[in-house]
């Protein structure tokens, strides 16, 4: 009561592809988390530096937390790719531009089930499946189990080899 909703800015944007339980919102001196009409107040950012990064990565300038449990990842270059298991519950992945790391919650413990390096490319989910693209890499992820696999790189038929170019050899 008594604060103007203009003075707030919507941290949480949804888009086609990514639904929130959760919204972030913040002012000059507050964050709110907003979880099923219930409101709460986020303590402990930076309120000058804080962003919401996906799901439930938050981070500011000093650090970044997933469930509220603090995890090493690159601040600048954090992002969460958002895949499905094979029994199409969704996971949240944080990745950076090193590394894809899969964490869960167990019970009040965070576990990171794997760190994954990346090969220079960055990592993307395959919609609708539970397999994460990082270039030629491809990253299947089940529950709480991962397997990671190299695709062949793909051949191209250059039309300059074919035999009527005249530099085929004949055979008499």
């Amino acid at each position: 009561e008594g604060i103007s909703p203009s003075s707030y800015k919507v941290l949480t944007e949804e888009s086609e592809n990514q639904k929130f339980d959760k919204f972030f919102v913040k002012n000059d001196s507050l964050i709110y988390q907003i979880e099923d009409d219930e409101v709460s107040r986020v303590e402990g950012f930076d309120l000058a530096s804080f962003e919401f990064v996906g799901s439930d990565v938050l981070k500011d300038k000093n650090r970044i937390t997933c469930n509220n449990y603090e995890v090493k990842a690159d601040n600048a270059s954090v992002y969460v790719v958002r895949s499905e298991d094979s029994e199409g519950i969704p996971h949240n992945i944080i990745c950076d531009k090193d590394w894809l790391y899969h964490y869960t919650l167990d019970f009040d413990t965070l576990i990171c089930h794997c760190k994954i390096a990346s090969d220079g490319n960055k990592f993307e989910a395959i919609e609708g499946t539970n397999k994460i693209r990082c270039g030629r890499k491809i990253i299947i992820i089940n529950h709480n189990d991962y397997y990671v696999k190299e695709n062949e790189p793909t051949q191209t038929f250059d039309e300059s080899e074919s035999a009527d170019n005249g530099n085929a050899l004949s055979w008499e």
